[in-house]
């Protein structure tokens, strides 16, 4: 005899991958921080001739967001594998330029949102 099953579907499977290669860091002239990270794909990227992963999701966009403890601070959106933090909003969100801090980085799909993160943190 035969069971009924009720499967849990999950959309983690197709979310887009975390990136990786966090990067972060301090303009000694200007106090701002420039991040960076490489997108990876589940699109062909099995290759060792090319640079870049390719893009299996378009449009290209990012959300990093910068955390001051475990609260949300600071979150940008950003169409490239790459974003500033400038100093004037570091020092709205912090009192000042901080010497460290956490922060997440998720590639984002047009039909589901946030993929999954990485994170990564800061230190002055």
């Amino acid at each position: 005899e035969g069971a009924a099953l009720t499967p849990a579907l999950d959309a983690a499977p197709a979310l887009p991958l975390a990136p990786g290669h966090l990067r972060a860091r301090r303009d000694p002239a200007s106090g701002d921080i420039a991040f960076s990270w490489i997108r990876r794909s589940r699109a062909d990227a099995d290759g060792w001739g090319i640079s870049d992963a390719p893009l299996d999701v378009v449009p290209e966009a990012y959300r990093l967001t910068v955390f001051d403890g475990g609260v949300a601070v600071r979150t940008i959106d950003t169409a490239a594998p790459t974003a500033t933090y400038a100093a004037a909003a570091q020092t709205a969100d912090f009192d000042g330029l901080p010497g460290a801090f956490t922060f997440t980085v998720a590639q984002l799909s047009p039909a589901l949102g946030a993929g999954h993160p990485a994170t990564g943190a800061f230190h002055g």
